[in-house]
């Protein structure tokens, strides 16, 4: 992929393994010029965050704040669980679910993931993208299919087996969930109030008293 392309606008529908490794490295050299990195992911950016995240061995990201992301996914059919290690290409990967790698990159990209110090989950149940919405905190929908019932993060697949690090981030008290209705998709971009309310707590560390 070309290194000075921009995934904006109709870019954006690069497949996310492609996009990841070609912004990597210049998000590398920006962080390079500071101690901590705090990163925030909007939606798609969250998938690339955390991409980046796991792939970059010596990272200092800090906090990684993921708004209105589907970290969990959107496209896996939990009722063919073999038909989506197949044939979804970045998730699987993301997760650490795919027989084929390695245990040792597995164990690598963990240990990147838990270099974090924290892990925000930001969503809401009005959210008209994303579905499940708990898609935003790792939650999913049981392997009833999607007219089943939605578990919480703590009741998957991701987080039981710990596959790239969920549960001991988690145990350790790196991750916190704000959830926050009464917002579609695109305005957890900018509202004021979910700024206030979700975001600037996490903040309040960083900001010289």
């Amino acid at each position: 992929m070309p290194s000075d392309k921009a995934y904006n606008y109709a870019a954006s529908v690069t497949p996310m393994q492609y996009q990841v490794p070609d912004i990597l490295p210049r998000v590398k050299k920006i962080a390079s010029q500071y101690d901590k990195v705090i990163a925030v992911g909007y939606s798609q950016g969250g998938l690339i965050w955390r991409g980046m995240i796991e792939e970059w061995d010596d990272h200092n990201v800090e906090l990684f704040i993921s708004l209105a992301s589907p970290q969990h996914g959107v496209y896996g059919d939990p009722t063919h669980y073999d038909m989506y290690l197949d044939s979804v290409v970045f998730f699987p990967d993301l997760n650490n679910e795919l027989p084929g790698v390695a245990e040792e990159e597995k164990e690598r990209k963990k240990r990147n993931f838990l270099k974090l110090r924290k892990l925000a989950l930001i969503g809401g149940a009005t959210e008209d993208v994303i579905d499940p919405w708990q898609s935003t905190m790792f939650g999913f929908y049981t392997d009833e299919g999607f007219e089943g019932e939605v578990i919480p993060m703590e009741e998957t697949k991701l987080y039981k087996e710990d596959l790239f690090g969920l549960k001991t981030l988690d145990e350790r008290g790196g991750i916190v969930k704000c959830r926050y209705d009464g917002l579609t998709h695109l305005q957890f971009r900018d509202n004021q109030d979910m700024l206030r309310t979700c975001i600037l707590p996490l903040l309040q560390s960083y900001i010289p008293q």
